[in-house]
């Protein structure tokens, strides 16, 4: 089955129509990749989703990060220097975002 960035895409917005905090396709997205990798710096995770999106100013990253982290659903770990990002994904959101996540998943391992 093909992995596209058309469908991921299509993911993140059905699932930002759902969803309050994750009102916005953008936001959607940085949870899923966060959710994927477990624990995500900043850089890796700006290039995994530019990678399917295109550019992405980091102030708007920043953000729909932050959102997130105020909502409970990602948490900031380590120091200044250090700073990673891990997902904290209540049980009922998690099993709608699981189609994402796993087509994200194939995306990064090049199965697209």
């Amino acid at each position: 089955m093909p992995h596209s960035k058309h469908k991921i895409i299509s993911l993140a917005e059905t699932l930002a129509s759902e969803f309050d905090i994750l009102a916005h396709e953008l936001r959607v997205l940085i949870l899923a990749i966060i959710a994927v990798h477990r624990r995500i710096t900043w850089a890796d995770l700006k290039s995994v989703l530019e990678s399917i999106v295109g550019p992405v100013n980091p102030n708007t990253l920043a953000f729909h990060v932050r959102k997130l982290i105020n909502s409970k659903y990602v948490e900031r770990e380590g120091g200044p220097e250090s700073v990673t990002y891990k997902a904290r994904i209540p049980d009922d959101i998690k099993k709608k975002i699981e189609p994402l996540v796993r087509e994200i998943k194939s995306y990064i391992k090049g199965d697209c």
